[in-house]
């Protein structure tokens, strides 16, 4: 089971199969979170069926997540099944959150650097 400091909550629509979600949806989000978990906080899955009477894409996914000393993370992907949507969210949100704490880490980096240097 994926031991981690973040809090997920998950809620869907009823007509979004529950079978084993949880667990889906943790494997899912495992591989591209696991590295970052000492700066995470919560986050809430929303999975919706929005497929109208004429069909077309008929999931939709939204991710919040808090990540410690950063602004919330906001993404939403829409799909025709389950996996490949969240394995697309996963996929973004592990990225945004590489992307995030590398630019953290360099503004700290460059003000540090600048603080440091004599005015000439």
């Amino acid at each position: 089971r994926f031991q981690t400091t973040m809090n997920v909550h998950i809620h869907h629509s009823r007509r979004i199969p529950g079978d084993h979600l949880e667990e889906r949806v943790i494997r899912s989000l495992r591989a591209a979170l696991d590295r970052f978990d000492e700066h995470l906080g919560e986050l809430w899955l929303s999975l919706d069926d929005v497929s109208g009477p004429k069909g077309g894409l008929g999931l939709s996914g939204k991710i919040v997540l808090k990540i410690r000393g950063l602004q919330e993370l906001v993404l939403s992907e829409v799909d025709q099944s389950l996996d490949p949507l969240l394995a697309r969210l996963a996929d973004r949100v592990g990225h945004a959150v590489s992307r995030k704490l590398r630019r953290r880490r360099e503004s700290r980096r460059h003000g540090a650097l600048g603080a440091a240097q004599p005015v000439s």
